[in-house]
């Protein structure tokens, strides 16, 4: 059960990222797209960075429990650290650039 929980919150976290630079390179070669014509894209891709954000929980909340099962392997709980780094690698990156900020100023 945790597994799918992780797997869905990378898939939220690649999706945001692959979705933002699409439309910041789109919005590149059309000016015009950064109106409020693609206001709604953006809040769209910031609602799926969102939920990825708040996945982190259960990622975290996976690595701690990995670390608590004696029956789990070594390489197991290494495994879960690291999708734990990752997150919130991924949380600092957005924070840090102001990527969740529902703001419309460009």
């Amino acid at each position: 059960m945790a597994g799918a929980s992780t797997d869905s919150v990378f898939v939220f976290d690649l999706f945001f990222m692959g979705a933002m630079t699409g439309l910041v390179v789109y919005a590149a070669m059309h000016i015009e797209f950064l109106s409020d014509r693609g206001n709604t894209w953006f809040h769209l891709a910031q609602v799926i960075g969102v939920l990825g954000a708040i996945g982190t929980l259960a990622v975290l909340y996976n690595a701690i429990q990995s670390w608590r099962n004696r029956e789990r392997r070594i390489w197991g709980k290494l495994q879960a650290t690291l999708f734990v780094l990752v997150c919130l690698g991924f949380l600092w990156f957005a924070f840090a650039g102001n990527l969740l900020h529902f703001s419309s100023n460009y």
